[in-house]
């Protein structure tokens, strides 16, 4: 597999890909066109997986880990590398309708929910906690989310 694209200037267009049997010419009745418009979404971090949250005495800790676009296949590294200029991630508190009661930011793949934030949003401490994670880039702003519902678990 690979991307449609990974250069700013084709958002907007389309592309045109063919596609048909093993060594045959592009120019063979076999072959199929597809026409792809790119949007930014190509461009887009991909969401975050397994976030966690942990009840700490002066509020939740949140982590997860970041996906990347390119490269992310070397097991030997510890990490997966950064495709983008830095790293940065909005994190949504969610009521339990989806709506949003707090945006949080971070430099790494985790944050800090603090109690009083936890207080002033709910009115009480929770048991489980609704978040939605973005990546941001800064070419093609907030990334895919990922919206886990998390059990808090205490440390």
């Amino acid at each position: 597999v690979v991307p449609l694209t990974d250069q700013v200037r084709d958002i907007g267009q389309s592309i045109a890909w063919r596609f048909g049997p093993d060594g045959i010419d592009h120019a063979d009745p076999r072959m199929v066109e597809y026409t792809v418009p790119v949007s930014s979404l190509v461009l887009q971090p991909l969401p975050p997986v397994h976030i966690r949250a942990h009840r700490q005495a002066n509020g939740i800790a949140i982590s997860w880990i970041r996906q990347t676009r390119g490269d992310g296949d070397n097991w030997e590294l510890a990490d997966v590398p950064l495709s983008e200029s830095q790293e940065i991630y909005d994190i949504d508190i969610l009521d339990g309708a989806g709506v949003v009661q707090r945006t949080l930011t971070s430099f790494s793949p985790q944050c800090f929910y603090g109690n009083a934030d936890e207080m002033a949003d709910f009115s009480a401490q929770v048991s489980t906690l609704r978040v939605a994670v973005y990546q941001r880039s800064e070419l093609a702003g907030r990334g895919q989310p990922r919206v886990a519902q998390c059990a808090i678990q205490s440390l």
